[in-house]
């Protein structure tokens, strides 16, 4: 749900996940605020401590181009495996390509069952996503 920014300020400082997460991506964006990366990730990270998957999988975006943040790819595969755990598409894909570039060497991952890829690759055909 779109709300004015006062709104949307009012409803994330009560800790509403949704609306830590929309106003993180008016900071991102510089969406009637000044572009702000800092803030952005910090609301990010709440909403995606409270569950919001879209939040995990922008929180990982942001660790995984280094927009903003410095590139972290270990913190990027846990917020992609987050938001995949919780139903999000781009989280698996996102997965299965760090794993593929082998982009985590040295480090314990999370295998990515084909069934997951599989479905990935069908929900992306579903919406004309490749």
């Amino acid at each position: 749900m779109y709300l004015d920014l006062n709104t949307q300020i009012k409803r994330a400082l009560q800790g509403d996940a949704e609306q830590e997460f929309n106003l993180g991506l008016r900071y991102y964006l510089g969406d009637e605020v000044i572009q702000d990366f800092n803030s952005a990730l910090a609301l990010f990270t709440q909403s995606a401590d409270h569950g919001f998957n879209k939040a995990q999988f922008h929180l990982a975006l942001m660790y995984f181009e280094g927009h903003g943040i410095e590139q972290n790819y270990q913190l990027a595969y846990f917020w992609f495996s987050k938001a995949a755990d919780s139903g999000n598409i781009w989280g698996h894909y996102y997965m299965a390509l760090m794993q593929r570039n082998k982009m985590l060497t040295g480090v314990t991952q999370k295998r990515i069952p084909d069934l997951w890829v599989t479905r990935s690759i069908e929900a992306f055909k579903r919406f004309d996503l490749c």
